[in-house]
């Protein structure tokens, strides 16, 4: 989700510092060390670091239980087109 985030609205978050919420405590550890061991996961993180510098801005996570995250729940359900 982070990464598709990044996708649809990167390009209007020049200059700013933007928060992601994700109730994956592994992924916010990816986002925070710029590391992780599973190839795939890695080559997402990879392009989610380079957007946000051809995009000019920063970013940040923080972890949320499932149950405080429904909305993204809810909008994951749903195809981007």
């Amino acid at each position: 989700m982070v990464l598709q985030a990044v996708l649809r609205w990167g390009h209007l978050w020049k200059g700013h510092e933007v928060i992601f919420h994700v109730d994956n405590s592994a992924i916010v550890s990816a986002l925070a060390l710029g590391s992780f061991q599973n190839a795939q996961v890695m080559n997402m993180l990879r392009m989610i670091v380079k957007l946000a510098v051809q995009l000019c801005f920063s970013y940040s996570s923080i972890w949320l239980t499932s149950d405080d995250n429904s909305l993204a729940d809810i909008a994951s359900q749903f195809e981007y087109t």
